[in-house]
């Protein structure tokens, strides 16, 4: 997946990051969804859906999820956020690291 607009993904996250410290990302084949809620108050939820139409380029095949801390994904994104694209890769399902998810800035040139 790539994404060429960065700073609405930052400031989506860095929201987030001011409420949660965790949220579930599932990746299906027709979006991303980021879903955080806070244990103390149940009916407390953000979900944030992002449709691939978004990206310049989504390829998801199958449902994947992922329990994120959002402030270590908030850290690298301002690590990267000089940089005009981000590109997230998953890991094969069938991978012994089937944990990481890695993400790559770099210029969309």
């Amino acid at each position: 997946m790539k994404v060429d607009k960065l700073t609405p993904l930052v400031d989506a996250m860095c929201l987030l990051s001011q409420v949660f410290n965790e949220a579930d990302v599932i990746f299906a084949p027709t979006l991303i969804s980021i879903t955080a809620s806070n244990p103390s108050f149940v009916a407390f939820t953000i979900t944030l859906h992002i449709k691939k139409q978004w990206f310049t380029e989504y390829s998801i095949h199958r449902h994947r999820s992922w329990r994120i801390s959002l402030h270590s994904l908030l850290q690298a994104m301002y690590a990267g956020r000089n940089s005009s694209r981000m590109t997230i890769r998953l890991p094969p399902i069938s991978s012994t690291n089937s944990s990481a998810m890695v993400l790559k800035f770099s210029s969309s040139s």
